[in-house]
């Protein structure tokens, strides 16, 4: 019996040491795509609320300016002044010396508000909007948001630049 002998034969402590380090190896590789992944989703998501926060603050203030820029009712032009008295930025519309209308931005409650127009949504982004008046009709919004190197500008003119 001697061409007989037992194959039973474990491993190695070299062979061990491969797997454990190719084992090691794919699951820090499958933990980091896993986490790469996560990160996306969650940058993916933080994109879309912002994207949406801005689409309602323009319109926001698309609706607001729009229903003064390039009217005359009778006397002189609505005029765009920004001269707030309340310590907020925004701008008051005058007609015929009066004021007929503000809207400005509560940074406090991260709000819109005008005295003409309710149910400005409270902003989770965004965090601070400067108004800036050219003339006495165009006015440049800065909108400033969490994250941001340089703020969105919005410019909003009553000047009819139709062909007549």
């Amino acid at each position: 019996m001697k061409g007989k002998s037992k194959s039973k034969r474990g491993y190695s402590l070299v062979e061990l040491t491969i797997a454990m380090v190719v084992t090691i190896v794919l699951m820090s590789t499958i933990i980091s795509l896993v986490a790469a992944v996560l990160k996306e989703s969650e940058r993916s998501t933080k994109d879309y609320g912002l994207s949406s926060e801005l689409l309602l603050a323009r319109q926001g203030l698309y609706s607001w300016f729009n229903s003064f820029a390039g009217y005359e009712s009778g006397g002189e032009e609505y005029k765009f002044v920004n001269d707030l008295e309340s310590g907020y930025e925004g701008v008051n519309v005058y007609k015929d010396g009066e004021v007929v209308s503000s809207i400005y931005f509560d940074d406090l409650n991260r709000k819109l508000v005008s005295d003409d127009f309710g149910g400005y949504p409270t902003f989770s982004l965004i965090y601070f909007m400067t108004f800036d008046v050219y003339g006495d009709n165009v006015i440049k919004v800065s909108i400033l948001y969490e994250g941001c190197r340089q703020p969105i500008v919005y410019l909003f003119s009553g000047k009819d630049f139709s062909d007549d």
